[in-house]
């Protein structure tokens, strides 16, 4: 038998130079995060994941799903 697929949130990640701090966003589960480095909105990002899918069923109990942390940057291209 074939392994099961996992379901596949994306999040995106950016910079604020509002805040100063990384932030994250998927309406999908929904989920909105900010924190001061990449690796303590990972760990908010999983935090806030586990208990949005198991709140709006988006996952069997028991069931594995898969983050994706994408991180956003604006680049100027020089003239």
């Amino acid at each position: 038998m074939g392994a099961v697929a996992k379901k596949v949130f994306e999040v995106r990640a950016y910079w604020s130079t509002e805040g100063n701090d990384w932030c994250a966003v998927n309406d999908e589960l929904p989920v909105a995060a900010e924190a001061p480095t990449l690796d303590a909105l990972f760990m908010e990002v999983k935090a806030q994941a586990a208990e949005m899918v198991e709140l709006n069923g988006l996952a069997a109990a028991g069931e594995e799903i898969e983050l994706r942390l994408i991180e956003t940057v604006g680049v100027h291209v020089a003239a």
